[in-house]
């Protein structure tokens, strides 16, 4: 349950701070990987680092493929 509420809390942060930034809660979540606004958490960039990486991936892989 602890973990449940951790996870429901870091989405509500990054939910928050895209309403405020005017973005996604995906590009707050890019930004904080990238070093471009503070994080939340320290924990929480370790964990987005890996999501966002895979995200990245698919991103370039459906890019290469629409171009083909």
């Amino acid at each position: 349950m602890y973990l449940h509420s951790c996870m429901t809390q870091t989405i509500a942060e990054l939910l928050h701070r895209g309403e405020q930034l005017k973005v996604s809660p995906l590009q707050v979540a890019e930004h904080i990987v990238d070093g471009k606004i503070p994080d939340i958490k320290p924990p929480v960039k370790r964990k987005l680092t890996s999501f966002i990486g895979i995200i990245r991936d698919l991103r370039k892989f459906a890019n290469e493929v629409s171009e083909t």
